[in-house]
């Protein structure tokens, strides 16, 4: 996600270096989550792989839900 205009006073002028070291080198491409998302992890760590849908939530991840207008059946 880019960094806002307003917002780049923030980070430090290395920035994007220091994100890919993390994102790349650190996490390998993948989540780092170990269960604290709520989702159970096989393996403990969360299978999600950067810019990929996540396999635990799907595309929601990205983007908020599709609201409905029809009411729920009761």
């Amino acid at each position: 996600m880019p960094i806002r205009p307003e917002n780049l006073h923030r980070y430090p002028r290395d920035w994007p270096q220091i994100s890919a070291r993390i994102r790349v080198e650190r996490a390998g491409g993948r989540c780092e989550c170990t269960g604290h998302c709520g989702l159970t992890h096989p393996g403990g760590r969360c299978p999600a792989i950067h810019e990929r849908i996540h396999p635990g939530t799907g595309p929601w991840s990205a983007s908020p839900p599709p609201t409905s207008t029809t009411p729920p059946k009761t």
